[in-house]
């Protein structure tokens, strides 16, 4: 008798759990209740100052086709700061009408935000308090910031600071035996990235690169390129300083397995916000290369022998 009333209260017992699953599952708890969180990017950072543009505007006054001409591609990131839930990235293109100005709908809490401004698309890995580029990058501006969402909308102004600088390169016409030309910092030459240009470490973001593309140059040069009177390019390289120097190494390659030329430019300065050219004809051996800062900044010209 005993055994029966213990299975009798066995069975009530798996009943009201049962019951109270069912009921659990008909009644789901709401939803997190959202807020509109309006970023507004409105500025573009010199590291000094702000940006004096080439029509004379601050980004803030450029609209549709003027803002483009500067950042096509705007990518926010939104991370909770007390977990590693981050909510769906939002890319903006430079055919949106209202690019510049992102929405998103946020549930209360905190949160770190990352912002990214590009010239061209960018291949971005966001987790929390990082941001990784997996690409070479264009020119390239960001920004990082707490927010708390507290019961109301919000609206944020954002100034997006460049993190890039560039190296120019700029040689007479291509002979016919030449076939690519490679730069890459000394000792880094298997397509590894370049730890101490790619990583940025001011608060809350920081942004590092990863993959096997890095950012070093490897160019085959083309029919066009052949056809011009002088070769030039362009090479954006991030960077998390002011200025800072790197030897690098430049190799000129034919269609033998090793360069038929290379120099190594000691102590190269590259400089956020400006470009570093390197000039000269690599493909004779008697002359010489200029490698110059921009001389609006730094007039600083060292001719290297090869």
């Amino acid at each position: 008798m005993k055994t029966k009333a213990q299975f009798v209260i066995v069975l009530l017992c798996f009943m009201l759990v049962n019951c109270r699953k069912s009921n659990n599952q008909d009644n789901p708890s709401p939803a997190a209740k959202t807020h509109t969180v309006t970023f507004n990017v409105n500025s573009l950072l010199l590291s000094s100052g702000e940006m004096s543009l080439s029509n004379g505007k601050k980004l803030a006054e450029l609209s549709g086709a003027e803002l483009t001409k500067h950042i096509s591609h705007l990518y926010v990131y939104v991370n909770d700061r007390y977990t590693d839930e981050h909510l769906p990235g939002v890319h903006q293109t430079a055919d949106d009408p209202n690019f510049g100005t992102i929405k998103i709908d946020i549930p209360d809490g905190e949160y770190t935000v990352g912002i990214v401004g590009s010239r061209n698309p960018s291949s971005i890995d966001s987790r929390r308090f990082n941001i990784f580029f997996r690409a070479p990058a264009s020119d390239t501006f960001v920004q990082g910031l707490d927010i708390a969402v507290n019961g109301a909308p919000l609206n944020e102004n954002i100034s997006l600071e460049r993190v890039v600088g560039k190296i120019k390169l700029k040689f007479p016409k291509l002979p016919a035996n030449v076939s690519r030309v490679k730069l890459y910092p000394r000792g880094m030459n298997n397509g590894d990235i370049w730890p101490d240009l790619v990583f940025f470490g001011w608060s809350p973001y920081t942004l590092t690169s990863m993959g096997e593309e890095g950012y070093n140059l490897d160019y085959a040069f083309t029919a066009a390129d052949r056809a011009k009177a002088e070769f030039t390019m362009n090479l954006y390289v991030p960077t998390n300083n002011e200025v800072f120097y790197k030897d690098l190494v430049l190799e000129i390659w034919g269609e033998t397995e090793t360069p038929m030329f290379s120099h190594t430019f000691y102590d190269f300065a590259i400089e956020r916000n400006r470009i570093t050219t390197i000039s000269g004809n690599p493909f004779n051996k008697t002359s010489s290369f200029s490698v110059k800062l921009d001389g609006s900044w730094l007039p600083d010209t060292t001719d290297i022998e090869f």
